[in-house]
């Protein structure tokens, strides 16, 4: 669910002119499909109303109109990146840390321009490891060949 509202909401697109999105929502209602076709209940989301079909209703526009109006944000607020030191990067946080939290290494993950994931595949750039990494990551990370990075490497990686 998280995924498509974040395509929704970083789109850049939403608006109540939905009319000139069309093929974005088409794309949305595949998503929404498949994401319901895996067992979740539509209900849990919009019913039985897909993105396009909900926004194909003037009524539902109106709605929309009416939020945008009482004040209610249509955009999410565009973050300029710190730099792009992690541009392209998949990185993967294990473990506890002295310095910062991990949400704020999820943070500077993203501030810097790279993608935050949560498991450790063969596309993952390397493990931001702490204290007391799980063995089961740190053995997938040695099957896959997948570089350790400490608290400090991370943050000269960053900060140039």
């Amino acid at each position: 669910g998280s995924v498509i509202i974040d395509k929704i909401v970083n789109s850049g697109k939403v608006n109540y002119g939905f009319d000139a999105y069309k093929d974005e929502l088409n794309a949305l209602d595949r998503d929404f499909a498949e994401f319901f076709d895996s067992g979740v209940s539509k209900t849990l989301v919009f019913g039985d109303r897909f993105p396009l079909r909900y926004f194909a209703d003037e009524r539902n526009l109106a709605f929309v109109a009416r939020l945008a109006e009482a004040g209610v944000r249509m955009e999410a607020e565009q973050t300029a990146l710190q730099s792009t030191a992690l541009a392209g990067m998949s990185i993967v946080i294990s473990g506890t840390f002295a310095r910062h939290s991990r949400e704020e290494y999820k943070a500077l993950i993203e501030a810097h321009g790279g993608k935050n994931v949560g498991s450790i595949s063969k596309k993952t750039s390397f493990i931001l490891a702490g204290e007391n990494m799980g063995p089961s990551k740190l053995e997938k990370a040695s099957k896959l060949g997948v570089p350790l990075k400490t608290e400090d490497e991370f943050l000269q990686m960053i900060e140039g």
